[in-house]
């Protein structure tokens, strides 16, 4: 089987582009910081051999980056979780990050969908069997990507790296990635802008949640969420939002049609 290198881009053009500039400050009371950054032409070939040692690295034939909709305000968790990422709008953003996205996006085999964050482009090509054959390997440094579950189908399986602390790729057990995903339903991330339950730290997560290798495991472990949501005089709709924006995308929570992300409910 081919080696297909799924790139959640969106990180390694954010830490190029950052690094690609420095910021002068102002000298006079209420000025603006002065932000010089280097010509395009000199940082592409940095991203060129980033992507050419992953490849070594991961002995991969080929690579597809996937990038996330430009507009934070179509974001289709924004239509979940309105505050979703509000923090980030107040971060300037590097003066190359566009430029560097629009290179990648050309340079190499890519997919943006509107409304779907690069994650979860990620998620439901990992996830599809059909689209890329043979073996994927998402390479991504967010913790989010855990929720996504490996899957060994007769020509594909989908595998995860993180080349900031892995050493080779490994298989996220689908338990193991549900398991995270209710896990994130609890703590939520602030990072990204969703609290899950209020006062409810990982040590807690722990106790309420366990391990039960079982087919309806998400059954189980979304009962044990709601009742410590009720248990704080929250609702099942309070811990449903949670979980909605803490899922990042599989197959089965993309309309091929409409081209739209489905949210996920309780079956």
């Amino acid at each position: 089987m081919t080696t297909t290198i799924l790139l959640d881009a969106d990180i390694p053009i954010f830490k190029f582009a950052s690094v690609s500039q420095e910021v002068n400050p102002s000298w006079d009371e209420g000025g603006e910081d002065e932000v010089v950054a280097k010509e395009l032409e000199e940082v592409t070939p940095e991203i060129d051999a980033y992507v050419e040692k992953l490849l070594n690295k991961l002995n991969a034939d080929e690579i597809v980056v996937c990038l996330s909709e430009p507009s934070r305000e179509k974001n289709w968790r924004r239509t979940v979780l309105p505050t979703y990422k509000d923090s980030r709008s107040k971060t300037a953003s590097p003066v190359l990050r566009q430029a560097l996205t629009d290179y990648m996006e050309g340079a190499y085999r890519s997919f943006l969908k509107p409304t779907l964050e690069g994650d979860d482009v990620l998620g439901i090509l990992a996830t599809n069997p059909k689209v890329i054959k043979g073996t994927k390997i998402i390479v991504s440094a967010d913790k989010d990507l855990r929720t996504i579950p490996s899957l060994e189908r007769k020509d594909s399986i989908n595998l995860m790296y993180n080349p900031d602390k892995d050493n080779r790729p490994y298989f996220n057990h689908p338990h193991e990635a549900d398991w995270f995903w209710m896990f994130q339903t609890l703590i939520g991330d602030t990072t990204d802008g969703y609290t899950g339950l209020p006062k409810c730290g990982p040590t807690r997560a722990l106790e309420v949640l366990d391990y039960p290798k079982e087919i309806n495991m998400v059954k189980r472990l979304w009962k044990k969420v709601v009742a410590e949501y009720e248990k704080k005089r929250f609702t099942e709709t309070d811990a449903l939002v949670q979980a909605q924006v803490a899922r990042i995308c599989r197959t089965e929570d993309f309309n091929y049609k409409t081209k739209r992300a489905i949210p996920w409910t309780p079956s």
